[in-house]
């Protein structure tokens, strides 16, 4: 269990450093943010694949607003 939590330390500091170091930010903080829990790179495309579908259907798309609703208690009953 410390191998790992100082091996993620040790790759956190390793990006952080190549981050200010080089342009390469998104290839750079990539392994630190798939080491901390971010999800892998297949659920990141399906979710690409989800929002273009979803963005492509806006035009189409209706909107229904509903008034709020507002219920109020009266102090003595």
């Amino acid at each position: 269990m410390r191998k790992a939590i100082v091996g993620r330390l040790f790759l956190a500091g390793c990006s952080a450093l190549l981050l200010c170091a080089g342009p390469g930010c998104k290839a750079t903080l990539y392994p630190a943010a798939r080491a901390f829990g971010s999800p892998p790179e297949s659920e990141f495309s399906s979710c690409r694949v989800h929002l273009r579908e979803m963005q492509s259907s806006l035009p189409k798309a209706t909107l229904t607003a509903h008034p709020p609703c507002v219920i109020t208690r009266s102090a003595t009953r």
